[in-house]
């Protein structure tokens, strides 16, 4: 037999319970997965910022910077070796791939060069890293501006 005042939950708040629980579950996701993207997208950044370093430190190495190409990278050996990239690396990012490097110019997911301008001095050259944004579409890049003395 049954009582019309039976205690216990109707089917409309046990929807609205799970209702707010899944926003709640979409919500913790969305922060994790954004965190997670900011955490490899910060990872990224150091390694290309030591990459970049280590061009920069490369460079020091150069007996007569200022007869230096115009667009190369150094390989990172006890005593580097200049290799010459073409002028055609692209500045823009849409068109920037990998196959546009020569092989010792890219480390990984990082594409190295080094531009060494005429002007403002011989001894100025600036480190340009390159690499695919991981989980996300786009490509990054660091800078590094060096003066060889």
């Amino acid at each position: 037999m049954k009582h019309l005042n039976q205690a216990g939950d109707t089917i409309v708040e046990i929807m609205i319970a799970l209702s707010i629980t899944s926003f709640l579950l979409v919500i913790a996701y969305s922060t994790a997965s954004k965190s997670l993207t900011g955490a490899q997208q910060s990872q990224d950044r150091g390694q290309a910022i030591k990459v970049a370093e280590s061009q920069a430190e490369a460079l020091r190495l150069l007996t007569s910077p200022a007869t230096a190409p115009n667009t190369f990278c150094m390989s990172n050996a006890a005593t580097p070796t200049v290799t010459t990239l073409s002028a055609s690396i692209p500045i823009d990012f849409s068109t920037d791939t990998a196959s546009s490097y020569a092989v010792g110019c890219v480390q990984g997911i990082y594409r190295i060069s080094v531009i060494h301008p005429a002007v403002p001095s011989p001894n100025f050259f600036t480190v340009r890293v390159r690499w695919q944004r991981a989980n996300e579409v786009g490509t990054d890049e660091v800078f590094i501006n060096y003066s060889v003395f």
